[in-house]
């Protein structure tokens, strides 16, 4: 069973956006590069768009972009709803 806590996200490591309505349904991304949209979602972090993995009306998996000054104090989803989820 995973365990999730907060931590600071790395440039270039993997982070996992929690919350509700985020996505209509699930989507996973199909192709190299990773998508920056995907199922009508997209992530930005320190106003700059990261590639996504999956999405999910709850969950919300993405690269950290390499260019985002770390720690980065924002980080956003664009879907179904303006959100302010958790980020992992």
């Amino acid at each position: 069973k995973a365990k999730f806590a907060r931590s600071i996200c790395l440039s270039g490591g993997w982070a996992a956006m929690f919350g509700t309505k985020l996505a209509a349904s699930l989507s996973l991304a199909s192709s190299i590069p990773l998508p920056v949209k995907l199922n009508n979602v997209s992530v930005t972090v320190a106003g700059i768009a990261a590639p996504l993995l999956f999405v999910s009306p709850a969950q919300v998996n993405f690269l950290v972009p390499y260019e985002a000054a770390i720690p980065a104090n924002s980080s956003q989803c664009h879907g179904l709803r303006p959100c302010s989820p958790d980020v992992l």
